[in-house]
């Protein structure tokens, strides 16, 4: 789709034609079109959501776990292998993909139950003082506001 916005004439491409049929490049046409009424660039927006997805995946509770994971260098030995695997096992595959900022204390206290209900008590507590560290090192490096439940 060919437009201008000024005097700036631009290019929009929708996807290439097996991948995308005839009727969705239609519908992303006339959505491109609605932008341009309201005086949007329909190639800015594109780019903005773009980059609000890619952001919302650098900001995942398991990117910014393995982040803190990462500057933890006051432990011993064998306990950051230990933090992590059961960071991996317990969390990162329930919430490991969602924005930290969308988590709800609901959501951990779910987690938190099913290491409950294998009477892993030890391993329950430790798992809440990491989620705690993670949340408490998000809202230091600005991704997150509050910790969940809050």
């Amino acid at each position: 789709m060919q437009y201008r916005i000024g005097e700036k004439r631009k290019l929009l491409a929708f996807g290439v034609y097996p991948d995308v049929k005839l009727a969705e490049a239609r519908e992303k046409q006339a959505d491109a079109r609605k932008l341009l009424r309201n005086g949007q660039d329909p190639a800015e927006t594109r780019r903005e959501q773009k980059r609000q997805v890619k952001a919302k995946s650098e900001n995942s509770f398991e990117c910014i776990a393995r982040e803190w994971y990462s500057k933890q260098g006051r432990w011993t030995a064998n306990h950051p292998h230990r933090a992590l695997s059961s960071l991996e096992k317990e969390f990162f595959s329930y919430i490991g993909d969602k924005p930290i900022e969308d988590i709800t204390a609901p959501m951990i206290l779910d987690v938190v139950r099913r290491v409950e209900g294998r009477n892993a008590l030890d391993v329950t507590s430790r798992l809440l003082q990491h989620v705690s560290s993670i949340y408490r090192y998000a809202t230091h490096t600005d991704r997150v506001s509050h910790k969940p439940g809050r």
